[in-house]
């Protein structure tokens, strides 16, 4: 707004961070069941709440139903390769990709597409196309380290992906991958992301040691290291009355939750998709859903100035 500098917001907790990713996966999900795609998500769409992770989107003007698109093609370094490259109209495919690019952002605040590869000392039209169309490199990209981040430039990327559990990383990995990024292989479903997402969201709780939040994601019978103060935490054994691949994990709000419920069937709300159905094992309908795992769905907003404006509050991002 004008010339005043608003001050950059951060996530009060990891579990806020996680909410907000839930939120974002599950209005895209929603709106891509009912047949319309968004195709310009870019990181001036959301409204985030950095204290609860509730999310208000906007600049929805572009919304199309499947087929359609009204001139929109996206915004660089967020739209998907076909699009840069001008072979597709953005569609509920592209949609995807740049899902992708917004979820990884938010957790490693660094672009996955940006490393030493894709940093020229003079950025083109021709680079760009390059860059981030034809031939695209995934920082972390385990078949080559030619775009891995910048050292003393990229500090957050290489500090948080030592953070997050593998799985989450797998599926970047995946998401980034060349085959799936030139639509060789399919891009990653809503319902994917929301399985990963409210996994790690499960998994957080505090440290016996430091107090500070951390991942219990267990290996077996190893004991994890805290995030924070790197201090072994002990395995956490099974309760009598519950499965042998269930443990009790401490919770942010003293609550304790199964892990039972980490195997891969997690709940999810609205209607499922034919997609979702072909592409996916996970058991359907599913479990009822634990009363503080509820989610509040992200809320969509026109795209009219007053709206937007109304929105914007200074703990707002």
């Amino acid at each position: 707004m004008g010339g005043r500098k608003q001050k950059q917001a951060r996530f009060k907790s990891f579990y806020a961070l996680c909410t907000a990713a839930i939120n974002i996966i599950e209005a895209f999900r929603a709106l891509h069941n009912n047949g319309y795609s968004y195709q310009d998500i870019n990181n001036g769409n959301f409204f985030i709440n950095p204290e609860n992770g509730d999310v208000l989107i906007c600049d929805n003007d572009n919304v199309s139903p499947f087929g359609t698109n009204l001139g929109i093609m996206g915004k660089q370094r967020w739209m998907a390769p076909e699009i840069v490259m001008g072979k597709n109209d953005p569609d509920k495919n592209s949609d995807r990709f740049s899902l992708a690019v917004v979820l990884f952002r938010l957790l490693f605040i660094n672009h996955p597409l940006e490393g030493r590869y894709s940093t020229p000392p003079c950025m083109t039209k021709e680079l760009e196309q390059k860059y981030y169309g034809s031939a695209p490199i995934f920082v972390y990209d385990p078949t080559t380290s030619e775009n891995r981040p910048i050292p003393g430039t990229d500090h957050n990327l290489k500090l948080f992906w030592n953070v997050y559990p593998d799985y989450v990383k797998d599926a970047f990995i995946r998401a980034f991958s060349h085959d799936v990024m030139m639509k060789q292989k399919p891009r990653i479903l809503e319902k994917e992301w929301m399985d990963i997402f409210i996994r790690l969201r499960t998994e957080i709780g505090r440290c016996p040691y430091c107090g500070q939040e951390t991942f219990y994601t267990f290996k077996g019978s190893h004991d994890i290291p805290c995030m924070e103060c790197g201090k072994k935490i002990p395995h956490y054994k099974c309760s009598a009355n519950q499965k042998s691949d269930s443990a009790y994990l401490p919770r942010l709000e003293n609550q304790f939750v199964d892990s039972g419920q980490l195997s891969g069937r997690y709940p999810h709300t609205g209607s499922r998709s034919s997609e979702e159905s072909e592409r996916s094992e996970t058991t359907w309908p599913p479990k009822p859903q634990p009363a503080h795992l509820e989610r509040k769905s992200a809320r969509w907003f026109s795209a009219s100035p007053a709206t937007t404006a109304s929105c914007t509050r200074s703990r707002w991002i």
